[in-house]
This record gives structure tokens, C-alpha cells and sequence, in this order.
């Protein structure tokens, strides 16, 4: 048996795309929640992106894949204190100093998401109606004169900022204020001390600059943030106390909640924050944002069902509130038969707000985890039309039309895409590369090539799309073309020089050169000493062995993958598909299948594996229930070749060379289907 399939374990252009695009939607549609539809974020804080959903992600993202980058804004925190040294290094406490949580935003009752376990600076940010830190007046403001010593301390302590010594400025600062009784000095301490980090210091000067100008809002906010960031719970308890009764007198508690829920989100402890919560809004059970706020509460301590419970909660005592209505969808989702329900929720709602852009989103959410996408389709649509510059919305559009093999509708969603105002923020390179993919799946080379020629050259993902631009320039029966493209790209890093040799082996590979494929690869993994160096060549090599016989050594590659990353599914599963394909040690193979599957459940390599190690164990109908599931799912080549071929020897004749003739019009070329029919003695007519 020719055990060609191995290689479709790695698509083309190796480690460029090695995910279906069932997984790539995620990017998309966390950028969906950056545009609102997310109950836990505020407006400007990151997407809380639905777990089961995985990521279309550039190469700088953790993902490692290349041209499925989020297209969409990023939002990076930033530390807020006007002249402090920026990239000074805090240490790990527990709380990321500089990504400062608002102390006072009012949220509407969301539930804000992102990292929470900040603190507040005291300047600007702290209120976006207070003034600036130029014109901050403290109610006692001491006869000060500017002396030449007291000037000369003050830019000491700058420079110091500006020289990475953060301590050294606090320090001045610090005593500055304590001598002069100065609270803008004071003031200027905290700020430095939260944004280095430095909790306890920032705790201390808060004190001071309370002590110093009690009259001042902000700087009792500051503290009473930084004694929970600090963990001191029942100092500041007493004060949250009498704040809320003072909001309840006042009738502001709809915006006392959403403040405190960002205050409690300081202490390091969750749990601690979660039982504080509940101890100061017994009392108001019967408002929306405190159930709100026990929400995320619980949420952040972990406490699911109770979230979700306080959720619903807030949804009953206000149906139309669309905080609520967020929060209890987006909660529900982890409980059984809580998408149903959670679909329930958002319709009631959208009968009555159709144009709410943050429920059509997350109804295009849920629409999508649901797995329908027809319906997304058209909840997106809405979307676009309401929004015709969300990018996201666009982008997504794209992916599910894509998904649909409606390329004509992914094309136009991507050309409005690139189309859109130029955004410092968003690559286009990423739609390039997506339009590139669609054009090869219509057999397209050339418009595929184009497509690559117009990724800029700043881009993000430039240099994975030379590398398929190189690929492609060789499978125009041009191999030497696209060695030649490959061999003036100038790889940045390590990464880029590996890829670079992937693609060379790959080219090399598919001009049937299998010896001098394996020699690109067998001699770039000696080069290196490291196996941190080697371990993304050692699959590929492991393929290109296979090609030349060299069993041996594809085995050992596998095997050394496997021990080097025991949760990599893809070894797994191509070690046990070449034992099951080459009819050896067949028990092995099946475990060896199923710990993939275990690791990747539903990728359609593995399952193709599955139904075929059954198929070579005589588990005829368990092989074929497993390539009938399969098939309707994703209609593959190579899943044909061998669906057909289990069919044929069930005696399913018919229904085998029906589904070759469909597999031969979309793939003529296949060297699997072609091998198949060669060996059975089937020819097939028009």
C-alpha cells in the first residue's frame, strides 16, 4: 500500500496552515466582542473570546500560524504616568502595574473583561472628569517656595525616571511631600509606585496624599484601591460600606456598582473579592448592576453556576437591559443546554431591539458556536450593514462564506475588507493571504500568485507569503522558479530560516526530487545541536523519510516528536496511520490513532486515520460509519480515495466509484486516488 497519505498530514506550504478553517474563526469573532457584543469588557479592553472557538492567528501570536492573522485593532494597556520611564520592568506581584483599571468609568452594568488585577493611577485616568495633573489644586495647598534646592530634588527625581530608576524618584518624591506637606508631590509618588509596580510603596504615598488633601475624591479612590490591591480587605471594607450606603441614599447605585466591581477586581485574591461582594450588596439585591457585579465576581472566582445564577437574575429584574442580557448568554454557554436558552434570551431581545448592535453580535456568536452558519451568515450581514467599516464583521463574513466554498462571497467580503480606510492597526497582508487560499482552492494559480504580490512589505506575514508564493511558483510545474524565489528571501530569525527549509524540502518533495528533499532536511537537523532547534523540522523530515524508505528514520523522528511535545496530535496520528498503512503492528496503530484523537478530537486527518487502521483491523462497518460522517463533513480527496476503497471491498461498487469520479473532478492530479484506482483495477468512466 502506498502510503502517500502521510504527506497530507502536513497541508501545503508546511506549518503555514496546519489548522482546518473551523478553527480559524476565532480571531474574527473575538473581534466581534472588541466591538461590544461581550458582556465581560468594557468598550476598550480585550475580547473575551468563546472557548471553544480557536483562533485564526498571525505569526505573532501564540499560535505560531501565519496568515491568519486577527485583522482587527489591537488595544495595548499602557502605563499612564505622564513622564515615567516607559519599559521599566515591574516585578511579577501579581498585579501588571501601568495597565491601570479605571476607577470610576460607569460601565452600564457589563461586566468588564481583560486583565482586572490592576490598579488605579492617580491622575486622568483615574477620572475622565477631573482635571489634568497640570491643574490639580489640593484643597490646602502650603506656601511653597520654589527654591534652588527644592527645584534641583524635583529634577533629580525626573532624570532619575528618565535613567530607569524608578525607586530613587519615589523616594524623593516620598519625602518631598512628607517635608513640604505638598499633596501634588505626594500625588506624584503614588503615580510613580503603581506604575513600577511597586504596591506597597504606592499604598504608603496614598496614605500621605490622603492624609494631606482629604478632601479630594481621587486620592481617596487611589487608596481605597490600593488597600485592596495590597489585600487589606478590612481596612477598606468599612469605607465601601458607607460609600454604598451613601449611594443608596442618593440614588446612585446603578453607577456606585459598576465602580465597585472595578475597585474589587484589585484584590489579588478572587475568592476574597467574590465573598466582599457579596457581604456589601446583600442589601441591594433587588438592582440590576449589583447582580451584575456579583456576576463577574463569581465569574473571576471561578464560581460558574453562581455567575451564571446572578446573571439570570440581573436578566429577570430587567429583561431589556442588554448588560444583562450579554452577561446571562455569554454564561449560559458553559452550562448544559445553555446555548439553547441563551438563544431564547437573545431573540426575546432583538424582537424588541432588531438594530442592537451588541446583541446581533452575539447572536452571530452563538449563531457560529452552534455550528450555524447560515444563519450567522445572514445575523452578520445585519451587522455589516449597520456597521459597513467593521472590519471584524467583514473579515468573518469572509471566513463563513469560505467555509460554505461560496468563494465568490468570501472574495467580495475580503475585497471590502481591504478596501476599507486604512488602519495603522490592521494588517492587510492577512486578506491577501486569505484571497491567495481561495484562488488555489479554485485551481487559480495565478491570481493566487497575484494576490501575494500585493502583501506589503511591512506586513506582518510578508515572508510566509514569499514562501507561498514560492510554492505556488513551483507547483506551475516551475520547481525551479520557485527554488529560485525561495533562495533570495532573507530569513529574520530562526523560525523564518526553518520555514525557509520546510518549503525548499516541500518543492523538492512535490517534484518527486524525495532524496534530495530528505537531504534539505536530514542536513538542517544535524546542523543543529539543539532539540529545541530541530523539533519543527522533525516531521517534515519524518515525511520526506517515508518517501525514500527510510522507515527507520521516519519512526524515530515521530517518536522523538512525540517525547519532545506529548500533546502534538499530528505525530500520533502520522505514526499510526504509517503503521496502519503499511499493515504493521496494528494494535499499536490504533492506540497510537485514538491518543490523537484524544488530543484533536474531530480533525479529519485523524479521523481519516481512524476509519482506516479499522478498515486494515477487518472492522469494515466500524471504518465505514467513521469515512460516512467524515465524507459529509468534509468531502477531501484523499478521505475519498479511501472511502471508496473500504466501499469497494464491502461490495458497495457503485457507491465507491461515485465517490472517486466526484473525487477525480476536484483533484485529478491526486497521487493517492490515483495509486488507489491503479491497484484495485478500477477505471472509471466520464
Amino acid at each position: 500500500m502506498n502510503s502517500s497519505r502521510l504527506s497530507a498530514r502536513t497541508p501545503a506550504v508546511p506549518a503555514l496552515a496546519r489548522r482546518p478553517l473551523s478553527t480559524r474563526l476565532a480571531l474574527a469573532l473575538g473581534l466581534l466582542a472588541l466591538g461590544g457584543c461581550s458582556a465581560f469588557q468594557p468598550q476598550a479592553s480585550a475580547a473575551v473570546t468563546p472557548p471553544h472557538l480557536t483562533a485564526r492567528a498571525g505569526r505573532d501570536t501564540a499560535s505560531g500560524m501565519s496568515h491568519e492573522a486577527q485583522p482587527g485593532p489591537a488595544n495595548p494597556s499602557r502605563a499612564s504616568s505622564p513622564t515615567a520611564t516607559q519599559g521599566s520592568q515591574a516585578p511579577d506581584n501579581g498585579t501588571t502595574p501601568g495597565n491601570l483599571a479605571r476607577q470610576d468609568s460607569a460601565t452600564g452594568g457589563a461586566l468588564p473583561g481583560g486583565d482586572t488585577n490592576t490598579v488605579v493611577a492617580p491622575d486622568t485616568d483615574v477620572d475622565p472628569d477631573s482635571e489634568p495633573p497640570g491643574t490639580y489644586r489640593p484643597a490646602n495647598l502650603p506656601e511653597l517656595a520654589l527654591t534652588p534646592p527644592l527645584i534641583y530634588e524635583i529634577l533629580a527625581a525626573e532624570i532619575a525616571l528618565q535613567r530607569e530608576q524608578p525607586g530613587a524618584a519615589y523616594a524623593t518624591y516620598h519625602s518631598l511631600a512628607a517635608q513640604t506637606g505638598d499633596a501634588r508631590l505626594a500625588r506624584r509618588a503614588t503615580e510613580i509606585a503603581i506604575v513600577t509596580g511597586s504596591l506597597s510603596d504606592a499604598l504608603d504615598s496614598a496614605r500621605l496624599w490622603v492624609r494631606l488633601d482629604p478632601a479630594y475624591p481621587d486620592a481617596r479612590k487611589a487608596l481605597d484601591t490600593l488597600l485592596l490591591a495590597n489585600g487589606r480587605v478590612t481596612e477598606v471594607e468599612p469605607a465601601l460600606t458607607r460609600q454604598l450606603a451613601q449611594a443608596r441614599q442618593a440614588g446612585t447605585l446603578d453607577t456606585a456598582y459598576p465602580q465597585l466591581q472595578e475597585k474589587l477586581l484589585n484584590l489579588p485574591d478572587r475568592r476574597t473579592a467574590w465573598a466582599l461582594a457579596q457581604r456589601l450588596s446583600a442589601p441591594d439585591l433587588g438592582n440590576v448592576q449589583a447582580r451584575l457585579m456579583r456576576a463577574r465576581l463569581a465569574h473571576e472566582a471561578g464560581q460558574q453556576q453562581a455567575a451564571t445564577d446572578e446573571a439570570l437574575a440581573a436578566h429577570q429584574l430587567a429583561p431589556d437591559n442588554i448588560d444583562a442580557v450579554l452577561a446571562s448568554v455569554q454564561l449560559l454557554q458553559s452550562q448544559p443546554g445553555g446555548r439553547q436558552r441563551a438563544a431564547v434570551i437573545l431573540g426575546n431581545y432583538l424582537q424588541k431591539h432588531s438594530d442592537d448592535l451588541r446583541a446581533l453580535k452575539a447572536q452571530g456568536l452563538l449563531q457560529i458556536a452552534s455550528e450555524q452558519n447560515d444563519a450567522a451568515i445572514a445575523t452578520l450581514s445585519r451587522v455589516q450593514s449597520l456597521e459597513p467599516e467593521n472590519a471584524a464583521t467583514l473579515y468573518t463574513l469572509a471566513q463563513l462564506h469560505h467555509q460554505k466554498q461560496d468563494y465568490a462571497q468570501a472574495t467580495e467580503a475580503l475585497q471590502r475588507y481591504i478596501a476599507l480606510p486604512e488602519d495603522i492597526e490592521r494588517d492587510n497582508g492577512n486578506a491577501f493571504l486569505f484571497l491567495s487560499e481561495i484562488a488555489q482552492k479554485q485551481n487559480d494559480h495565478a491570481s493566487a500568485i497575484q494576490w501575494l504580490e500585493r502583501v506589503p512589505a511591512d506586513s506582518r506575514v510578508h515572508f510566509e507569503a514569499q514562501l507561498t508564493r514560492a510554492s505556488l511558483l513551483a507547483r506551475q510545474s516551475r520547481p525551479e522558479a520557485g527554488l529560485a524565489a525561495l533562495s533570495t528571501l532573507k530569513p529574520r530569525n530562526l523560525r523564518e530560516t526553518q520555514l525557509q527549509t520546510v518549503t525548499r524540502a516541500q518543492i523538492l518533495r512535490e517534484a518527486g526530487r524525495y532524496q534530495a528533499a530528505f537531504d534539505v532536511l536530514d542536513r538542517a537537523i544535524r546542523q543543529r545541536k539543539d532539540d529545541k532547534d530541530t523539533v519543527d523540522l522533525l516531521y517534515d523530515r519524518a515525511i520526506a523519510a517515508e518517501k525514500v524508505g527510510r522507515l527507520d528514520v521516519l519512526e524515530k523522528d515521530l517518536r522523538r516528536l512525540i517525547k519532545l511535545r506529548p500533546d502534538d496530535g499530528n505525530a500520533y496520528n502520522a505514526l499510526g496511520y504509517t503503521l496502519a498503512d503499511h499493515n504493521q503492528r496494528l494494535p499499536e496503530a490504533l492506540t497510537l490513532i485514538e491518543k490523537a484523537n484524544q488530543l484533536n478530537p474531530g480533525d479529519p486527518h485523524i479521523q481519516d486515520s481512524l476509519g482506516w487502521v479499522y478498515f486494515r483491523l477487518g472492522r469494515t462497518q466500524d471504518a465505514l460509519d467513521v469515512f460516512r460522517k467524515l465524507w459529509q463533513k468534509s468531502p477531501d480527496t484523499e478521505v475519498g480515495a479511501h472511502y471508496g476503497e473500504v466501499l469497494w471491498h464491502a461490495g458497495q461498487r457503485d457507491a465507491a466509484r461515485d465517490i472517486w469520479r466526484q473525487c477525480r473532478q476536484r483533484d485529478p492530479n491526486n497521487e493517492l486516488l490515483r495509486d488507489t484506482l491503479k491497484r484495485l483495477g478500477v477505471t472509471l468512466q466520464p
